[in-house]
């Protein structure tokens, strides 16, 4: 005969899978125990997500490396009449799995939209003073197209990395005065 404890873990565990429901990762003890490590730089000219539709890994870290999330991103092309966003390009679109309030971001709308014109995820790509900028934005609420948004939250992941394994760089979520940082990686999956 099984203690309580166990029994009543077994089923708890049964009712959570029937449910769909995600196990939390365990907390990292620290940045090194992992392939994902903070990235710093800058794009060289003309880097690019274009000709990067694929399925890749994301996850992403809370600044101290303690809180991580991971998930599926999945970028596909975008339609011609879309590839212009506000002064930018935008080549790709997409939805992910993760859930970036799991290291502190805040929430910021549908991840999972796979509608163009208010995707999860958006690639904004744009030449700056500063140099070359890549950059994921989470949440098709603030992925809608001709919507202004004021006072939104927004998550932003800024592409510091980029090669044919796929990219890494610096995550920053900011709702009215609070923001949140981390780094995060995203490694092309095969098949």
């Amino acid at each position: 005969m099984r203690p309580p404890a166990i029994g009543l873990a077994m089923t708890c565990v049964a009712i959570l899978s029937a449910c769909g429901a995600t196990p939390v990762p365990a907390p990292r003890t620290s940045p090194a125990d992992a392939a994902c490590v903070p990235v710093d730089g800058v794009l060289a000219p003309g880097s690019t997500l274009e000709g990067g539709a694929g399925a890749y890994r994301l996850e992403m870290f809370s600044e101290d490396g303690q809180r991580w999330t991971a998930g599926e991103l999945t970028l596909v092309v975008q339609p011609d009449s879309l590839r212009v966003v506000n002064g930018a390009t935008s080549p790709l679109f997409g939805s992910t799995t993760a859930v970036p309030n799991g290291v502190g971001a805040p929430t910021v709308g549908g991840l999972d939209s796979v509608d163009p014109a208010a995707p999860g995820v958006l690639v904004l790509e744009r030449d700056t003073d500063e140099g070359r900028s890549v950059a994921l934005s989470l949440g098709s609420a603030v992925n809608r197209r001709g919507v202004v948004l004021f006072d939104a939250a927004s998550v932003v992941l800024d592409v510091l990395r980029l090669d044919a394994g796929g990219f890494a760089g610096a995550w920053r979520g900011e709702v009215g005065a609070r923001s949140s940082r981390g780094y995060f990686c995203a490694t092309r999956q095969e098949g």
